[in-house]
């Protein structure tokens, strides 16, 4: 059996709503791959793997673009999101590494500058005495 009517797909998964299985099924259809019912089992099987009604599932399927779902493909999303932060999160120690500890010593010159006016103020405050 061929499924490429959204009203006939939102009467055979609960919760779809008819927006999303029109999305769906043209998703599939550009892609020249009817929803058959081997494959709306497949999506339900992978679904539950993911702890998603099949209606979650095919949403989630819309907004990625995808024609199936495989419950993977949300763990590999998942690892590239954290991934994604843990790269920011090494750019922000990184800036502020060198904000503590690179910009100090470029500024050394500067300090050393400092540390011989000092002295020389304490000498003249020393002569004055």
């Amino acid at each position: 059996m061929i499924i490429n009517n959204p009203k006939t797909l939102t009467e055979l998964i609960e919760n779809l709503s008819f927006e999303i299985a029109e999305d769906w099924l043209a998703i599939r259809k550009a892609k020249r791959l009817p929803l058959t019912s081997t494959a709306l089992k497949a999506i339900e099987r992978e679904a539950f793997k993911a702890r998603l009604t099949p209606a979650k599932a095919i949403e989630k399927s819309a907004e990625e673009g995808w024609c199936g779902f495989k419950a993977s493909w949300l763990v590999n999303a998942s690892n590239t999101q954290n991934n994604n932060q843990l790269r920011h999160q090494n750019i922000q120690n990184t800036a502020s590494y060198h904000k503590e500890y690179v910009e100090p010593v470029e500024s050394l010159e500067d300090r050393r500058k400092a540390s011989e006016q000092l002295k020389k103020l304490q000498s003249m405050i020393k002569e004055r005495k």
